[in-house]
């Protein structure tokens, strides 16, 4: 049997927490009957529908009262032109009735929807309605609509530069992918949203892409691969008491040992995820466990069990509108009934499941999923070359601004220089003229000597030689002592 995708519900993020849930909705009723009219009581009545639909206590009053909270939301949020809160109060809504099954109504909140982000005209709010809009469509097994929804969602999402939404969408075109049976194409999609889970540490999203690539790998019957990747999202699911979350990896992990003819250890498997659904009123768990408990019994020859589930399955189906699920459920009846020898009602079943099968796996959708892969993939080259020259823009940008402030620091080291040299210069001159003033002086200085010492050469040579002349004409010593020593 084909099998088709687990798609995971939004509202799994806080199951098993109805406790806290129980307080958080009293306090959050607490606040809105303090609260004005005005823009802070469309949040509450927005926070305080989507927690009372997490209490999961299902009831038509439950959902009535879910449903005036919603209301009340729209209506002061138009009367305020609080269209962030308006939009936030039709995207709940479009959630809420999607997991309940009621796509019509979920699809009419969420075109009115579309309608206020015209207005609003925030990437963001597009890719939330889009993606919800898309897998409405996908359950009721209306690809066609559904692949311009999803592809719309992924380029809103990229736009908006919201990593989460991009994985998120991501994985809805990864789902897409998975029921057209192109499971190699669904797990690039799958790996791509697992890495922005990581990225963005978005623990609930990472168990969401694990859950997806053990299903994708199980229909390519690689089997450890499957195991792998369902018993990683178990882990998180379980550090983080995320009882749908379990429930549903039970059921992945079982339908690998019914791929592999463990029936048995199969029933094990859905009976630890029955016992988690119990009470949850998770209609897309339910359905697939009912499928698969149908399958495994088939495998062990309990045919009239078989049967039983499969026909439980197939109510499910109709009431909840899901397309390829019920698909699902057709083709096992074929086969119980073919076992029985009741080929009257398996050829019944079987052209059911045939004609389910023609106009989800229509060639036209698939064309279509090419068409707008391959166009999206254009748009990001483009965006991978703006940026790549934007990238190169800026960085030739960072090289002048270097080389500008290289220039900037050898012209001013080289203005110093100048002023260094200059002052250098000009104190050597200044040295260099009072070196020649100082020569100048010394050398006048010492004509002056020894034009002195000249002139008293000159005195000297005077006096010697007047002193010679006039030794010569005076008498000398000898003969003034001798004339003394006659005199009388």
């Amino acid at each position: 049997m084909e099998r088709k995708v687990i798609i995971f519900w939004f509202f799994i993020f806080l199951l098993g927490l109805n406790k806290a849930q129980d307080k958080q909705v009293d306090s959050l009723k607490v606040l809105l009957s303090k609260s004005k009219n005005d823009s802070n009581r469309v949040d509450l009545l927005n926070e305080l529908s989507y927690t009372t639909y997490l209490n999961l206590k299902t009831s038509s009053q439950n959902e009535n009262l879910i449903k005036s909270y919603i209301d009340s939301a729209i209506v002061l949020s138009q009367k305020l032109n609080y269209y962030k809160g308006n939009i936030r109060a039709r995207f709940i809504a479009g959630n809420i009735y999607k997991n309940y099954g009621k796509t019509e109504i979920a699809k009419n909140y969420l075109r009115d929807g579309l309608s206020i982000c015209e207005i609003l005209k925030q990437p963001s709010a597009y890719s939330k309605i889009y993606n919800t809009l898309g897998i409405c469509f996908m359950e009721e097994g209306n690809y066609k609509v559904a692949v311009d929804y999803l592809f719309k969602a992924i380029k809103s999402a990229e736009e908006s530069g919201d990593k989460s939404l991009i994985l998120t969408s991501l994985n809805s075109v990864g789902n897409l992918y998975k029921n057209q049976g192109e499971f190699e194409k669904a797990i690039h999609y799958y790996i791509k949203s697992l890495r922005y889970a990581k990225e963005t540490n978005n623990r609930l999203k990472m168990s969401f892409s694990y859950v997806n690539l053990g299903t994708a790998y199980l229909n390519l019957k690689k089997h450890d691969s499957s195991l792998y990747y369902f018993n990683n999202a178990l882990k998180i699911q379980t550090a983080d008491k995320n009882i749908g979350g379990q429930a549903i990896s039970y059921l992945g992990i079982g339908d690998v040992y019914l791929d592999r003819k463990f029936p048995r250890a199969a029933i094990d498997y859905f009976k630890r995820s029955k016992n988690l659904l119990n009470g949850l009123n998770e209609a897309e768990g339910e359905i697939r466990l009912l499928i698969k408990m149908g399958e495994a019994l088939f495998q062990i020859d309990d045919l009239n069990n078989s049967l039983d589930y499969y026909l439980q399955a197939v109510k499910k189906c109709k009431e909840t509108k899901k397309l390829p699920e019920l698909g699902q459920s057709y083709f096992g009846l074929a086969s119980v009934y073919h076992k029985k020898n009741d080929d009257k009602s398996a050829y019944k079943y079987f052209i059911e499941y045939t004609s389910i099968k023609d106009s989800i796996n229509s060639s036209s959708v698939s064309k279509k999923l090419a068409s707008l892969e391959y166009n999206l993939q254009i748009e990001q080259d483009k965006k991978i070359q703006k940026l790549e020259k934007q990238r190169i823009s800026e960085k030739h940008e960072e090289e002048v601004k270097k080389q500008k402030l290289i220039i900037y620091f050898f012209s001013i080291v080289f203005l110093i220089l100048c002023v260094f040299l200059f002052l250098i210069f000009r104190s050597n001159k200044q040295k260099s003229l009072a070196y020649r003033t100082i020569s100048l002086q010394k050398q006048e200085v010492e004509n002056k000597n020894r034009i002195i010492e000249e002139k008293q050469k000159e005195i000297l040579d005077s006096i010697h030689y007047a002193k010679r002349i006039q030794k010569a004409l005076l008498p000398n010593e000898t003969f003034f002592t001798r004339v003394l020593k006659n005199k009388p």
